[in-house]
Order: C-alpha cells, then structure tokens, then sequence
C-alpha cells in the first residue's frame, strides 16, 4: 500500500507534467504563434462572387474551364446544433475564355440538401473528361462520378454516371482519380465519431488514412498521416502527393500500377498547413494551405477572425522536391484559403468558408516562367 500510495503521488504529478508538455508542444508546432503574416502577392487579383465555399477547384486547362466545389460549411455546422437548416451545395462552372465579366455556372441548380461536395479530381480519359466529387450526404459519404457533356445551348453539364460507397470512407476529405474505374480518397480523421475530431487534430493522433478504390474493391494503402488532406499524383500516377494539415508536410509515395499499394518515399516539409494540391501542365504542383492554424480554427467559429493563407509551389525532383513561395495573404481578400489553380497567366484561388474566390493576374515571375 505505501509503494502504491508513493507510485500515486509521483506518477500523476509526472502525467500532468508530460500532459502539460505535450500541450504546448501541440499548441505551438500547429502554428498561430508566429510572426503576423503580411500580404506579398506579384499581381491582381479580382474577387469572383456566387459561390459559397469554394473548397476545391480543378481546371481543364484543354476546354478552358475550371469547376468548383461550392457548400456552406458553417450552415452545416449550425444545423448539427439545431440552429438552422442545411443549404444544398453545388458544382460550378468558371469559363475562363470568356474574360473579365465572367461568372461562375450553378452546373447542380436541382440539388437538395444531400449535396454537400467537398474535394474533386478531374480526369480525361479516350477523349471523355469524368469529374469525380467526395459528397457528404448526411448520413454517410460517397464518391460521384460525372461525365461531362455539352448542354443545350452551350457550356457543361454534368451526367452522373456512378456512386461509390464504402465503410472505409470514414471522414473523406480529397481524391485523385487514376481512371474511371480506380481512385484514391484521403479520410481527415480516423474516427467515426464526430466528437473525435478535434481530439484527434488537437493531440495529432496520427489516425488519417488513404484509401483506393478498384473494380476488386476498396482497401487502406497508407495510413499513420496526422489530418491527411489534398492529394494528387504525377502525370503517370507513378508519384502519389498526399498532404497533412496539422504536421506541415506533403507525403509522397510510389505508387504500384497493378494493385494501387502506396510505399512511402519521402517526406516535404511545407510552411503551412496543406490543403488541397493541384498539378499544372508542366508537372508542377501548386499547394494552398494555412500558416497560422489556430486563426483557421478562429475563423471557422468567427468569419471576423481572419485567417491567412499561403501558396507554394513545388518541383518533385528524386525522393524530394523544390518548394517555392507563390504568394501569401493575411486574409482581408479570402480567409481560409485552401486551393490554387493555376491556368497560363492566372491563379484561382478558393477558401474554405468564402461567399467568393479570387481569380488573379499574376507575373511570369510568380508563375515560374
């Protein structure tokens, strides 16, 4: 009885100090600490209203179209709480040949509330362009697959050709379509239960998978990723890209063409907090994210909080790569950025919570070229 009694005194003092030091370790790596971010962008931007959340946008840079991922994030919540009901989301169409006065297409209008699309992936595939969307119906999640067609009088619509579901789809945030038949899709948290979110983010319980869907089925491939976000791939799928939030880093991974296995490759550090990854034309890869975290977490709760964003972009090169800083925002012109775009000359960017997205001119020098 006394050894227990002794064991007692020392061991939960010693907890509560490891607790508390693991606190502040969370605290400060996940970043809201730092020195104020101060605007540096090498262009104009144009603020682009008529979408409510524009989380994700994917560009086909072929048809000179961008389509967006548009739901009202903070009306969900709210209506978790019983405050409110849940808006219908929408995917949006941006032509971006049609110059300045251009306004972004409602490709959904018909959608109930059951349509809250989240990330996207665009595919062409023999001459066929499929746009895939992670949806969050309510009661479960799925996967959609789109073909798109040209509508009556010109412009894209939207033909729904397949719904993936999947008990692995667990808290699914992004995917990245290998053809029409084989995807992968990253779950931002592990646990089920929406309770455990924040536990998991907060005390960076690494519980975040990836996922693959074939015709044979779905399985894990990678798991062990702290808040698992964007991802994309390589032009020949040869190179996985899946970012982390909350460790600020992209993982990359081989990927095996016969069955979709992922094996880790390396690691890159990135300044932010990834979001979503998108890959132009040279095979670059333009990566959105959020520098100071804890004011993404402010803002969510608080659209007066603003949160600021930054984009990189980077040049895979072995088992790493060359990162670059694009541009950074304090949040005046779109808080909670999450992607960027880029198609010749311009860069859309897309917020997690905005009422807009920004469409920007920028320099050859802020494009790479």
């Amino acid at each position: 009885m006394k050894l227990l009694n002794t064991i007692v005194k020392i061991g939960i003092p010693l907890l509560v100090l490891v607790g508390a030091i693991w606190s502040v370790y969370v605290l400060w790596s996940a970043g809201g600490f730092d020195d104020e971010i101060v605007s540096r962008i090498d262009g104009q931007c144009r603020q682009v209203a008529g979408v409510t959340g524009p989380e994700d946008i994917v560009i086909d840079a072929a048809g000179g179209t961008a389509y967006l991922s548009g739901r009202d994030l903070r009306a969900a919540t709210a209506a978790r709480e019983g405050k409110g009901q849940v808006m219908p989301g929408a995917i949006y169409a941006y032509d971006l040949t049609a110059g300045e006065g251009a306004a972004p297409v409602n490709l959904t209008p018909d959608a109930g509330a059951a349509f809250q699309p989240h990330g996207l992936s665009l595919l062409r595939q023999d001459g066929v362009t499929w746009l895939f969307a992670v949806n969050h119906p309510g009661t479960g999640h799925e996967v959609i697959r789109y073909r798109l067609a040209e509508a009556e009088g010109g412009g894209p619509r939207l033909v729904e050709s397949g719904r993936f579901e999947s008990p692995l789809l667990i808290s699914p945030n992004d995917l990245h379509a290998v053809d029409t038949e084989r995807f992968y899709v990253t779950n931002d948290r592990g646990s089920g239960a929406r309770f455990m979110h924040a536990v998991e983010s907060f005390l960076h319980l690494p519980r975040s998978t990836v996922v693959y869907r074939d015709p044979d089925g779905w399985q894990v491939v990678a798991d062990g990723i702290v808040f698992a976000n964007g991802i994309n791939a390589t032009a020949d799928n040869g190179r996985v890209l899946v970012g982390s939030v909350v460790e600020k880093l992209v993982y990359l991974f081989d990927r095996d063409p016969g069955s979709g296995a992922l094996t880790e490759a390396g690691r890159l550090e990135m300044p932010m907090g990834v979001d979503n990854i998108d890959r132009d034309p040279q095979g670059r890869f333009w990566i959105a994210g959020h520098p100071k975290l804890f004011t993404f977490v402010a803002h969510a709760g608080d659209p007066a909080a603003l949160s600021p964003g930054m984009v990189v972009r980077t040049t895979l090169a072995g088992d790493g790569g060359q990162t670059v800083e694009v541009l950074r925002e304090d949040g005046k012109l779109l808080s909670a950025m999450s992607v960027a775009a880029p198609y010749a000359d311009r860069l859309l960017l897309g917020g997690v919570f905005a009422d807009h997205f920004l469409d920007c001119r920028m320099s050859p020098a802020a494009m790479g070229r």
